[in-house]
């Protein structure tokens, strides 16, 4: 999650492939309250975003010019550019109407209804027509030559090759993709008179769509999101006019446990010799990323205030004044996506890894230590501020002998969660005024107790904890707990965060931090130590703090099996 792979393309590094951050994301331009609902690739240097009833061209220097008139029906819209040299248009399909948008007088105006066929879910450009695609129907209408504000209703051409209506669409390399739901076509300007656009030879696919928004172009091909009679959920890469497939099981069972697929929307962009493809998934509120330079898949996710994962707040592209522009689904931003920004517009980006099961045929394995290897020294200057790595969770246990994590919020609120797998803990505070020394307890409905005991004065009199702001958990003279927030700022180095399952990730340990160094410190290592044993473990890696975050490999100290050994990379290198 919001880590990707980098290939060893040189051969001589120290492993075969890393883990490099995701792009962070900037507030650029603010197009009001309404989400964003689109855009289409800069043109001549001119960049046009959709968020509600408006059309908005942004400017350079970080200002935007507002077009009116749009109709708003809440889903994305559909945009294409052409026409002939000085008389350029925008085709805008929103809400089932046609706007154009005269790139040479700046108006926006309306197609007459009375010249659509029926309702339009999409738009393209191809050798000189405008094509609108007919809402639910297998037809599409072709514009006059050079002209989006002019459609004659004898100009619809249908479908014959499928009898499915048309799902998606795509104009890509002056040929026109049309697929239905279970067999999908291609076509091109064969220039005959009538009917221009006719099916190319042999451009024929028995693979259908199940998303209308989910295809694209990148890499000199296409992608989408596929369907036939026999099921759906497998992306497709277009090889000529064969489909390949490109998502694997893993991703394929991901998708199935969502409950639709058919509001997927994809984009594509390139940056640092990737090419991305992004899915967005609306109602799972997901976004999973294709990057056809390794082949590989991951995740993106926007860590919210409750503390879980949502979709990745991008999801329409363009590529202008040298930066990527996203629109936001949620809101009318605009924002710079750039793996140079290490947070989501001021929030944190949460970077998840979770290692493969680490298992010697059930038996007990003993580990020693794991290094997780950071590119460390990497905090930033003047150095991040916090704790220095204090405890993030305490694990009481109730009469029942049934374990509780007890925890603290940024906000200094006490939260209690049951099924810790942390090692009980016997937590004494003393109140020294009355030299009463008072003890943690839980009941079995999660309530905090406290019990007064003899007191004695080698006991604390607060314990510090929490998440990334540090609490002073302490207690009155009546027993009642107290959160005081700890004011000494200590400099600190970016933390790295460890917790592990050894029933197969459905229980986990308490998160275990370590510092990988502040500014300078190259040299410093992220090892942890005393890690117990296991029949089966699974390691999770967890980061937030805004620095590129980089992992090289990772090594681990268990007997048996487990010892310091030369990377495979470096054996074949020396083969070599």
């Amino acid at each position: 999650m919001n880590w990707l792979v980098e290939s060893n393309e040189s051969g001589g590094g120290k492993s075969g492939a890393y883990l490099y951050p995701t792009p962070g994301l900037a507030l650029q331009y603010t197009l009001g309250n309404d989400p964003v609902r689109g855009t289409l690739p800069a043109f001549n240097g001119r960049t046009f975003f959709v968020a509600g009833t408006n059309l908005f061209e942004l400017l350079s220097n970080g200002t935007q010019v507002t077009y009116a008139g749009l109709i708003n029906d809440g889903n994305p819209v559909s945009m294409t550019v052409g026409g002939a040299p000085g008389n350029s248009q925008i085709l805008i399909a929103s809400g089932g109407l046609g706007y154009t948008f005269n790139l040479a007088t700046n108006t926006l105006t309306q197609v007459p209804v009375a010249m659509q066929v029926g309702p339009w879910s999409a738009v393209h450009f191809i050798d000189g027509f405008f094509i609108a695609i007919i809402a639910n129907s297998n037809s599409f209408q072709l514009s006059n030559l050079e002209d989006s504000t002019t459609w004659n209703l004898a100009n619809v051409s249908q479908v014959s090759l499928f009898a499915d209506n048309v799902v998606s669409s795509l104009a890509d390399h002056r040929e026109l993709w049309l697929w239905g739901g279970n067999k999908s076509i291609v076509l091109y300007n064969a220039g005959t008179l009538l009917n221009p656009i006719q099916p190319v030879p042999g451009g024929f696919l028995e693979q259908g769509s199940i998303a209308p928004l989910a295809s694209a172009r990148l890499d000199n091909s296409v992608f989408w999101l596929g369907g036939d009679e026999r099921g759906a959920g497998i992306v497709w890469r277009a090889q000529g006019y064969s489909p390949t497939r490109i998502s694997n099981h893993a991703v394929e069972y991901a998708w199935s446990q969502y409950t639709t697929l058919a509001d997927t929307i994809a984009y594509c962009y390139q940056d640092s010799g990737h090419s991305f493809y992004v899915l967005h998934f609306p109602t799972a509120s997901a976004t999973w990323v294709y990057d056809v330079a390794t082949g590989m898949w991951h995740q993106r996710g926007y860590w919210n205030n409750a503390g879980f994962f949502t979709a990745h707040r991008a999801r329409f592209h363009t590529y202008n004044f040298g930066m990527h522009l996203v629109g936001d689904y949620k809101t009318g931003a605009v924002y710079n996506m750039s793996t140079n920004l290490y947070s989501d517009f001021g929030n944190p980006i949460r970077r998840v890894r979770r290692a493969p099961h680490i298992c010697l045929e059930q038996e007990w394995e003993f580990h020693h230590q794991l290094q997780v290897d950071f590119e460390t020294g990497l905090g930033p200057q003047p150095p991040l501020q916090g704790t220095g790595g204090t405890t993030t969770t305490i694990t009481l246990q109730d009469s029942s002998l049934a374990l509780w994590s007890l925890t603290v919020t940024d906000a200094g609120n006490l939260q209690t969660t049951p099924g810790s797998t942390g090692v009980p803990q016997t937590i004494v505070m003393n109140d020294p005024p009355n030299n009463v020394s008072w003890q943690l307890g839980i009941t079995t409905l999660g309530l905090l107790t406290t019990t007064s005991i003899a007191f004695n004065p080698a006991n604390a009199q607060t314990i510090m904890f929490g998440p990334t702001t540090a609490w002073n958990l302490g207690v009155t003279t009546a027993g009642l707990l107290t959160t005081t927030q700890n004011l000494q700022v200590l400099a600190r180095g970016p933390q790295a965060m460890l917790r592990w399952s050894n029933d197969g990730g459905h229980a986990w340990s308490n998160i275990y931090s370590i510092d990988c160094g502040q500014a300078g410190q190259y040299t410093k290592r992220a090892i942890w130590r005393r890690l117990g044993r296991s029949r089966d473990r699974v390691y999770e890696v967890s980061v937030s703090d805004p620095i590129p975050w980089r992992i090289i490999d990772s090594y681990l100290m268990a007997t048996p099996g487990f010892s310091p050994q030369e990377r495979l990379v470096k054996e074949l290198g020396k083969r070599a």
